[in-house]
């Protein structure tokens, strides 16, 4: 952070413990004193795909029958924000608007807002196999510096460098990232062979070993509940 227009004067507002994003207007957060103005500009942009994850509603699919079967699964994705400075949404969320208008404004992109609803091709699962999908997401990260202006000059570390009280900061190297509208996602299907233990527990006469959720489907598939996993939102994807 830099600041600008050093001055001297009795009204000097000491912000040392204040982190400066949270005296910003657009930011919902009770502090001593806010700027009077703070406005983001956008200095760059990537786009990129995480790694592969499992997406919400992704499950099992056992193949307990001697022939291949067909599956058709239907995944939902939540969209997830996160930024430099670690500020949630319900906190920050006017501030994330004027950034999502900016990065409009100078690169012509958008994140997107709400969930993303998949239902795929039929999948063939071969007799003594389990499946499940996988997918990765397009990503889009936005940088650059927020510029605050104060009626008073403020200080938010008098002691450090550079220190003192000024009527201006700059709070440099602010990202923020998010799933990007319109950006491509890549669900792929993957499989292996059973274990003679899940092929027991799954496919047994019970068909419901303990803590297994088992559903009968009536190709005679057997689906059980697979946890979903969140990719490095910051990691673009190095390999298949």
């Amino acid at each position: 952070m830099v600041s600008q227009g050093t001055a001297q004067a009795t009204n000097n507002i000491d912000l040392s413990n204040t982190p400066m994003i949270d005296t910003c207007p657009q930011m919902n957060k009770d502090v001593s004193y806010k700027a009077d103005k703070c406005e983001f500009t956008p200095e760059r942009w990537e786009s990129y795909q995480t790694d592969f994850y499992i997406p919400e509603q992704d499950h099992y699919a056992w193949n307990c029958t001697d022939i291949a079967q067909d599956h058709q699964w239907q995944l939902t994705d939540v969209t997830q924000q996160t930024n430099s400075l670690g500020i949630s949404g319900e906190l920050g969320l006017r501030l994330f608007d004027e950034v999502e208008a900016k990065l409009r404004l100078a690169y012509g992109h958008e994140w997107m807002h709400g969930k993303w609803v998949w239902t795929g091709n039929t999948i063939h699962v071969q007799p003594g196999r389990v499946g499940w999908l996988e997918m990765a997401k397009e990503m889009l990260k936005v940088t650059g510096k927020w510029e605050m202006n104060y009626g008073d000059p403020v200080a938010f570390d008098p002691g450090g460098n550079p220190g003192g009280y000024h009527y201006a900061w700059t709070l440099f190297n602010y990202w923020q990232v998010d799933a990007k509208k319109d950006g491509g996602r890549t669900v792929v299907f993957k499989d292996r062979d059973m274990t003679p233990e899940e092929r027991d527990r799954i496919c047994g006469d019970h068909g419901n070993g303990p803590g297994e959720e088992v559903q009968i489907l009536d190709n005679g598939l057997r689906t059980t509940p697979l946890p979903a996993t969140q990719p490095d939102l910051l990691k673009p994807r190095t390999g298949e």
